[in-house]
């Protein structure tokens, strides 16, 4: 029994080669699209002032960083960069950036380690034991000898419960956050007034562009059209 071979035509073969490399072509322009898309509607450029979330921003000391955030995200998570509108003495607004550190249902205190130094620890969700805070990002941990006194300072406005131990610590209630400086000496942060609603945060940073990368990000904001530079 003989089989028939079908052979493709040029003109077929030359159809699929195309349709491949319009495909290939068309993921790098769906994808330039997309990021269009979501820049435009969900992130915006800050500048970022001060010194209070060194070394991650401004490192040497100058206003010179911006940081790129999503704009109305709700699920907060450990360690999450913030833009909190924070409401002053004065009625006024200010807007500042933290890192996350607790959430609600979590118990925040000072205390000292079994090196006898002073650090931050926190129970998670108000169950088990408390845990000192892993934090890298500071240089020197020394600085809660000092803050051990403002953060149970009387008449701060700061509630505290007590465990077992008389050590005393602070909840963190529902729809609340406990944000700090990662400069912990130059920031004003929830260790002075604690946790803050989280209906005031503005939106979680995405990206940091330091002073030597702006210019890279600019020419491709103009390249894909995006001009929320601000």
């Amino acid at each position: 029994m003989k089989y028939r071979t079908y052979k493709k035509s040029p003109k077929k073969v030359v159809s699929i080669i195309f349709a491949v490399i319009l495909g290939i072509l068309s993921v790098p322009v769906l994808f330039t699209m997309g990021v269009m898309f979501y820049c435009n509607n969900f992130l915006e450029y800050y500048p970022i002032s001060g010194v209070s979330m060194q070394p991650l921003l401004n490192p040497n000391g100058v206003n010179e960083d911006y940081v790129y955030i999503e704009r109305g995200y709700k699920n907060l998570n450990y360690d999450d960069i913030i833009i909190y509108s924070r409401t002053l003495a004065d009625n006024t607004t200010r807007l500042i950036i933290k890192r996350v550190i607790a959430l609600a249902g979590d118990n925040v205190m000072i205390k000292k380690n079994q090196d006898d130094e002073y650090r931050l620890y926190i129970q998670y969700q108000s169950a088990g034991e408390f845990v000192e805070k892993d934090e890298e990002f500071i240089a020197d941990k020394s600085v809660y000898s000092r803050m051990y006194t403002e953060f149970y300072l009387e008449g701060s406005g700061k509630t505290f419960d007590k465990d077992a131990d008389d050590n005393r610590f602070l909840h963190i209630e529902e729809n609340q956050v406990f944000y700090l400086g990662d400069n912990r000496t130059s920031s004003t942060d929830c260790l002075d007034y604690g946790a803050q609603s989280c209906d005031k945060i503005i939106g979680e940073v995405k990206f940091i562009i330091h002073k030597n990368e702006q210019r890279v990000w600019q020419v491709v904001l103009q390249v894909l059209g995006i001009n929320k530079w601000k």
